[in-house]
């Protein structure tokens, strides 16, 4: 039976510090570590823990740490609503940049910063969404800006813990400092939208996909470099970035320095559900993600002198090193002719063979009975390439695919291990998965079989010699080969 205990008043109580032992802290300041010892702290809510079955945890939790394991004196557990109050002194009167660090695992975590004077007035106010980094020991670099100088004197500065999700531990804050700026200190906002169909969605999510920002600050001194990632949602695709000034990128992630308030707007588009076959497979696609990730590898086209990125699944361990768990990923196939295709793809292992394994089933006949006979099912054995992002093409033929909804599983192994000696490298990396119909345009020609002993290079037409296929026309087994996409 779970046990909880309120706080009582009295307790409360106990728990603020006596203002009149606050020490004063002279501002623009060194690092200071943020010591509970020099502020009054007020804790509003109770402690009641609901997911902890413990005694041990049926008593208050510390609202700080004394000290972390890199000597910092640091604020920990305050949940919604408490809040701590430092006396300052500015002794100059100048604008400030507020450096800070936090760290948190939870989304919705806030910290509003209130500078008052010694009259109540507010000189500045600022509430601050802390980032969900997954950890609480995670710490993240973070500045806020006072852009209007502060007159000198008394201050006093309120920081307010804010979960907006409930009474759950939020934030933890520690290395405040207030560095005195230099002259005029001028600030700039990015504002980001997404937009589906030409309508915009104000804020980082919507049912297209999210946008993450780094680093993601409410203000930005000029120059400050600025990278953006669209990650789609499963139905959609990301196309493009749009500023203020109608100006185009397609880089994703896309790094830029802000020189002025800038409004970017991230463009997706509805794509039909499944990926369409023929044609290729967008490995982050997935409807079931399993222990890798996406990855990308840079190609330089010396011809052109571009370079693209050429996106895998990759980061995977071999079942032996994983407690003998199977790897997988699945995808969902929209088929729309039925036909005998070629599964052409890229994939790369570094020290050790491995296999891939290419199982897909007829979604309709899955679930009249979760046993059904795949339609496909091939395992692939990978040569060793020497590099993770080396990759070398395959291709599976007699893939007999009929017309609907399917579910393709890839599995990944590393056939070299064994049980007394696991390999604990990464396996197979594979991307560029694509299903086409032999003979008809645009089809990507014969690269490499099951039963080929090596696989072949691959080269653009002045000679230089790629690590993967790129759209436009290839030399593959010496012939001319174009890919479209």
């Amino acid at each position: 039976m779970r046990k909880f205990r309120l706080l009582s008043t009295l307790f409360l109580s106990a728990m603020a510090l006596s203002a009149s032992a606050q020490e004063v802290i002279s501002i623009p300041s060194a690092e200071w570590a943020l010591d509970p010892s020099k502020a009054t702290i007020t804790i509003v809510n109770s402690t009641i823990d609901l997911e902890d079955e413990s005694t041990e945890n049926d008593t208050e939790k510390p609202r700080y740490k004394s000290t972390d394991d890199a000597g910092h004196n640091q604020f920990d557990n305050m949940r919604n609503g408490d809040y701590a109050v430092f006396k300052l002194n500015n002794t100059q009167e100048k604008a400030y940049i507020v450096k800070f660090q936090t760290a948190s695992k939870k989304d919705n975590a806030k910290l509003n910063f209130k500078l008052t004077n010694a009259g109540g007035d507010i000189d500045w106010e600022e509430t601050y969404d802390v980032t969900n980094n997954g950890n609480w020991g995670k710490w993240q670099d973070c500045t806020l800006f006072i852009t209007d100088p502060i007159e000198t004197g008394a201050k006093e500065l309120t920081i307010t813990f804010i979960e907006e999700d409930g009474n759950k531990e939020t934030v933890n804050l520690r290395n405040l400092r207030f560095e005195a700026a230099e002259g005029e200190l001028r600030t700039y906002n990015l504002f980001t939208y997404l937009s589906v169909d030409d309508v915009e969605t104000e804020g980082t999510s919507s049912e297209a996909g999210t946008l993450t920002i780094s680093p993601n600050q409410p203000a930005y001194m000029t120059g400050t470099e600025i990278t953006v990632t669209a990650a789609a949602n499963l139905g959609y695709k990301f196309v493009k970035w749009v500023d203020q000034y109608d100006d185009e990128y397609t880089e994703n992630p896309y790094k830029f320095k802000i020189e002025e308030t800038t409004d970017l707007a991230a463009v997706f588009e509805k794509v039909e559900l499944g990926n369409v076959v023929p044609g290729e497979v967008n490995v982050d696609s997935r409807i079931y993600r399993n222990y890798g990730e996406v990855q990308s590898a840079d190609i330089y086209d010396e011809e052109t002198e571009t370079t693209t990125k050429f996106y895998y699944l990759g980061n995977y361990r071999s079942a032996i090193s994983s407690k003998n768990v199977v790897q997988f990923e699945q995808f969902q196939l929209n088929v729309k002719k039925t036909a005998n295709y070629d599964l052409s793809f890229m994939a790369s292992t570094k020290t050790n063979k491995g296999t891939l394994r290419f199982v897909i089933h007829d979604e309709a006949a899955l679930d009249a009975d979760p046993n059904a006979t795949p339609e496909f099912d091939k395992t692939q054995e990978i040569a060793v390439t020497g590099k993770w992002t080396t990759f070398e093409p395959y291709t599976i033929h007699d893939v007999n695919l009929t017309e609907g909804m399917k579910t393709l599983t890839i599995y990944f192994d590393t056939t070299a291990a064994s049980a007394d000696v696991p390999d604990y490298k990464y396996t197979v990396n594979v991307g560029g998965i694509t299903f086409s119909i032999p003979g008809e345009e645009m089809a990507i020609d014969k690269v490499k079989t099951a039963d080929d002993a090596a696989a072949q290079p691959v080269y653009n037409l002045s000679g230089v010699r790629l690590a993967a296929p790129q759209k436009g026309v290839n030399i593959i087994g010496n012939k001319k080969v174009y890919i479209s996409k």
